[in-house]
């Protein structure tokens, strides 16, 4: 949805801001917040792959090849976009995995 992002920042301000006062109802706010921030965007990605998907897959046709190099190239602009996201996932893991190791 449009503003999403500005929204979300939004609430993290708010919920910065407020983390002195109830440090725990602060860190409960930004789990929530994350989750549904988390569950927004798979709603996204897939919305956006079922979109490219109806535009090269139409009933009884085969899609010209122009229509197809599209789908192709949109496919791999969202691949790209996940394809980042795991990667600061695994960067994420390997830093917490090397902070949890005793010396």
């Amino acid at each position: 949805r449009a503003g999403g992002a500005r929204r979300l920042r939004e609430d993290w301000q708010r919920i910065q801001d407020g983390f002195a006062d109830d440090p725990r109802a602060g860190v409960v706010a930004a789990d929530s917040l994350v989750g549904e921030a988390v569950e927004q965007c798979t709603a996204l990605l897939n919305e956006r792959r079922r979109r490219i998907e109806s535009g090269w897959q139409r009933p009884g046709g085969d899609g010209d090849t122009e229509r197809l190099r599209a789908a192709l190239r949109e496919y791999r602009a969202l691949l790209d976009r996940v394809a980042a996201v795991l990667d600061w996932a695994d960067r994420a893991r390997a830093q917490s995995r090397g902070s949890s190791r005793s010396p």
